[in-house]
């Protein structure tokens, strides 16, 4: 089977900078990724360190400097609630934020990782707004006023449509990010009701612009929320370590063209337990049981991953 390690913050380890120094920088992005590339040759290369920040900034939120090695998040909110995003307007795409040094940095991969698949990584409407409002605001008014929550969520959607085109017109994809939007976190009906629509119409906006469903990447305990995720019109998906395996695999054969990711946990990449990879990614073969579209991975391998356990479950897998 293939693996495919997931590489964001762990990029920097290999240039020995700060995954801080490296999402500011397209020379430090660009170098970080090549060099992770060129250890692992693995696809799809995400041009980015901090995936969930970068929408958030270009809204006009503070991303803080954090601590050593650490990945950096938003301070403080910029929004007070659903309300407010719904009134947010939407800077040009081209010039705001980190947006431009993003592009600038994935087409600069192209050239440096000849053949690879770059893709553009972006949050999904539930994170960013959770992202500018705090997790507990939004959860709070799921619950007491889902509607403006479901609307708001559209709205954002709306939005991101706008840098999926920008992006398409210089041939690049995209995929999605939405982890906040998972159980425990919110409840599964929650997860239908409010997020689901405004999910469902970015898959399918994105479909018309590039002729392809993009991967929709959430982590979690998504087992319970498969079938709308599903709904959405995504062909690739993931198979947390967090959820029911079995019974997620047990929907997914009813889905044998959508792609799915299936997570080992990435704290095993840190570690020096051979043993316990092994044993992690037999089990993971055995529930896959030869089902076409199918590949292993890491889950987020964190900043101190060890390159050597990576490369080991790259070779293991092919055994499978």
């Amino acid at each position: 089977m293939e693996f495919t390690p997931v590489v964001y913050e762990h990029a920097a380890k290999f240039i020995g900078r700060r995954p801080w120094d490296v999402s500011r920088s397209a020379d430090l992005l660009v170098k970080a990724h090549a060099a992770a590339f060129a250890v692992y040759g693995h696809a799809p290369i995400v041009a980015g360190i901090d995936v969930y920040n970068v929408e958030p900034e270009a809204y006009g939120a503070v991303v803080g400097e954090p601590r050593d090695n650490e990945v950096p998040s938003v301070m403080g909110q910029l929004c007070q609630g659903a309300a407010d995003l719904k009134r947010l307007v939407w800077p040009d795409a081209v010039g705001s934020g980190r947006f431009p040094m993003i592009m600038e940095a994935a087409e600069r991969l192209k050239e440096a990782c000849p053949g690879a698949e770059v893709r553009i990584p972006l949050s999904g409407p539930f994170s960013i707004a959770c992202a500018l409002v705090g997790f507990n605001g939004i959860l709070a008014e799921v619950l007491t006023n889902p509607d403006m929550v479901a609307a708001a969520l559209r709205h954002l959607a709306e939005r991101q449509l706008e840098v999926c085109q920008m992006f398409a017109s210089r041939g690049f994809r995209v995929m999605f990010f939405d982890s906040t939007a998972s159980p425990p976190f919110i409840s599964s009906d929650s997860f239908r009701s409010v997020v689901f629509p405004a999910l469902r119409e970015l898959i399918a906006g994105v479909r018309s612009l590039t002729n392809e469903s993009p991967p929709l990447i959430l982590g979690g305990d998504t087992a319970g929320i498969l079938e709308d995720l599903l709904r959405t019109g995504t062909e690739y998906v993931i198979c947390p370590a967090e959820t029911d395996r079995e019974a997620f695999m047990e929907v997914m054969k009813r889905y044998p063209s959508v792609t799915v990711r299936m997570n080992t946990p990435a704290r095993l990449f840190a570690s020096d337990d051979r043993d316990a990879l092994r044993a992690s990614l037999e089990s993971m073969a055995r529930l896959a049981g030869g089902r076409p579209a199918t590949v292993l991975g890491s889950g987020v391998l964190p900043y101190d991953a060890d390159p050597s356990m990576v490369r080991f479950a790259q070779e293991f897998a092919a055994t499978l």
